[in-house]
């Protein structure tokens, strides 16, 4: 601030002062003056102006110990401006604090006055970790704190059965030793041995064996002994007859598996003992043969075995326990029955059939036939047999005779020959004779033949009939005969001519189909009439 200012007389002093304030200083007036207070006379109205300057301090940053660090920041600052101060440690080192026990770093003041600040350093402590990256496969020594640039001694320890493998940072050796210069981490790696497992096989040929290879130690391995067809596992060489088996690695090992040939148990067999036995079963060594015969009981036969074979011998390769069951059936014999003469008779009961069942044969014999005997002389019909084997049976028939009786149903009227004793099929010749005064009319079985040829098929009567003979009157002619019977009109001697019939009333008749009555009958161009009683 500036006092002196005021009203002033003329020619008069007045004393100017500039009065500075905290941290700064006067510098000069307006018109270059430094004096102060300063006097000046008053010779017309004047202004005086003060020029102030903050005030330069100097400010001193230095370290307790310059191979520790170094302290920048020091140097000429004005009044009420601040510096910073920093505190750099050198490597290996840290900062500590300042004279005046402040710790801020860096660090930041206000200028008022000369200062000194001194920073204090001391070495870095760091820690060294070692540590085992698996403890289950070892151990590490060495850890702790270290001053900066010191040396530690690491030791990897493996435990039973591992090995050291390297630090962290590919670093094999151990014991290491390290300067320390920082918090640092040492990881010991371990790795299990690998111990060799060898498994071998007694005798190939009769078995394997897998599980064998390198293994990592206190691993477990999975030893597995594999028979060839047709052998097995016995044991290991010592003594174990585990298989799989599971062991635990240890150390180099080798084991050894013994095999031993299979026996099976071949079972032969029957599906039914009453019609056959098998022989041939047994206990067999794998790969060998055994050899099985089925023997069919009388009656029966071999059939097959149970797998669809029909060998018999069947010689079989042993591979297994196996069953051979011997399937057996009745023999089926041919029972042949046949006629001697199949015009004769036949006969039925043939076909195939099982051993000591029974056929029914039976000779039916052809119309007009009979059953004679069998070849065998037995006459049974039908016959019953126990069939043993293939047999024939022939039967024998002969034909049949018959009696055919020729007679007259009177015979006073006529006579009947050609009856007696005739085989059957053959043909009899019976003619009927008619007495004087008669005539034959018809057989009993309408025939009107008087000779007459028949089949004889069975013993049979044949009677003839006979009738008076019918008047003629007024006969024109010798030649022409007329006649009747069982209601027809017959006509002899008029061929050619003819014929007509009248009733006694004179209407026209036919020929057939009359009555017993009296007609009138006109022959041609006769002129006579004929005059006819019916005769039935």
């Amino acid at each position: 601030m500036v006092s002196g200012g005021g009203s002033y007389d003329y020619n008069t002093t007045a004393t100017l002062t500039a009065t500075a304030a905290t941290g700064h200083h006067f510098v000069q007036w307006n018109d270059g003056s430094t004096d102060n207070p300063r006097t000046v006379t008053v010779t017309g109205d004047t202004t005086y102006t003060a020029t102030f300057a903050p005030n330069s301090y100097t400010v001193t940053a230095t370290s307790a110990d310059n191979a520790m660090g170094s302290v920048s920041g020091g140097g000429i600052y004005d009044y009420n401006t601040t510096a910073t101060l920093t505190a750099t440690a050198a490597t290996g080192y840290h900062f500590v604090q300042w004279n005046d026990s402040n710790t801020d770093n860096p660090r930041t003041v206000t200028v008022t006055a000369d200062t000194t600040y001194t920073a204090t350093f001391a070495i870095n402590s760091y820690t060294l970790t070692a540590n085992s990256a698996d403890e289950t496969m070892g151990s590490v020594s060495g850890s702790g704190t270290y001053d900066y640039n010191t040396t530690a001694t690491l030791t990897a320890t493996a435990n039973t059965g591992h090995h050291f493998v390297q630090w962290n940072d590919g670093n094999t050796d151990t014991p290491r030793t390290v300067t320390v210069t920082g918090d640092t981490t040492y990881t010991a790696t371990f790795a299990p041995n690998s111990y060799t497992l060898t498994v071998a096989s007694s005798d190939e040929t009769m078995g394997s064996v897998s599980g064998g290879g390198t293994y990592d130690y206190n691993t477990t391995a999975t030893l597995t002994a594999t028979a060839a067809t047709g052998h097995h596992f016995v044991q290991w060489q010592d003594g174990c007859t585990d298989n799989p088996r599971t062991v635990t690695v240890t150390g180099d090992t080798s084991y050894t598996a013994t095999f031993a040939v299979n026996s099976y148990t071949v079972t032969a067999n029957s599906a039914d003992e009453t019609m056959g036995a098998v022989y041939g079963g047994g206990s067999y060594d794998y790969g060998t043969t055994a050899t099985l015969t089925a023997t069919a009981a009388t009656g029966y036969h071999f059939v097959q075995w149970q797998d669809g074979s029909t060998d018999n011998p069947r010689t079989v390769t042993v591979t297994g326990d196996t069953t051979y069951t011997a399937t057996f059936a009745i023999n089926s014999y041919t029972l042949t029955a046949t006629s001697a003469d199949e015009t004769m008779g036949s006969v039925s009961g043939s076909g195939t059939y099982d051993y000591n069942t029974t056929a029914t044969l039976t000779a039916t014999a052809a119309t007009g036939h009979h059953f004679v005997q069998w070849n065998d002389g037995s006459t049974d019909n039908p016959r019953t047999v126990t069939v043993t084997g293939d047999t024939t049976y022939t039967a024998t028939f002969a034909v049949n005779s018959y009696t055919i009786t020729a007679n007259s149903a009177d015979e006073t009227m006529g006579s009947v020959s050609g009856g007696g004793t005739y085989d059957y099929g053959t043909t009899a010749t019976l003619t009927a004779t008619a007495n004087p005064g008669y005539r034959f009319d018809r057989w009993d079985d309408s025939n009107t033949d008087s000779v007459r040829t028949v089949t004889v098929t069975d013993d049979k009567t044949y009677t003839a009939y006979f009738v008076q003979s019918v008047d003629i009157v007024d006969v024109a002619s010798d030649d022409v005969k007329v006649y009747a019977t069982s209601g027809n009109l017959h006509v002899v001697g008029a061929e050619g001519m003819e014929v007509r019939v009248y009733d006694l009333l004179g209407r026209p008749v036919g020929t057939s189909g009359l009555r017993r009555w009296v007609y009138l009958v006109k022959v041609g161009a006769l002129a006579a009439k004929k005059v006819v009683v019916m005769g039935m």
